[in-house]
């Protein structure tokens, strides 16, 4: 499953159901349907707390990562290729900031 953001402020993002399903929640959808809006008076909020987690999982990532490189047995844990969720997060943030600044809602609709 696939699900597609859109705003008239930025290009569509596409990503897989279980990521965005995820990316929803976090930023105050906790049950999306098949379909939904960001209002332009929920974005700065939704964006707010996107960018917070983001900057959160970025930390936590670096962190074991920088670990991982120190301890050998640490490094069989890390998954170095894994794409990490605030990496996953940013064409949102930035379609959020973007619908912020132009004053137009983002929607979400499931497909494929």
């Amino acid at each position: 499953m696939l699900i597609t953001f859109r705003s008239d402020a930025d290009a569509d993002v596409i990503m897989f159901g279980e990521v965005a399903l995820r990316l929803l929640e976090l930023a105050g959808k906790p049950d999306p349907g098949d379909s939904g809006i960001f209002t332009v008076e929920q974005l700065p909020d939704a964006h707010e707390r996107l960018s917070r987690i983001a900057d959160d999982d970025r930390q936590r990532t670096r962190a074991a990562r920088e670990a991982a490189e120190r301890d050998p047995k640490q490094d069989e844990a890390v998954d170095k290729n894994a794409v990490a969720l605030y990496q996953r997060a940013v064409p949102l943030i930035n379609m959020l900031a973007h619908s912020i600044r132009e004053k137009v809602p983002v929607t979400w609709t499931r497909g494929g």
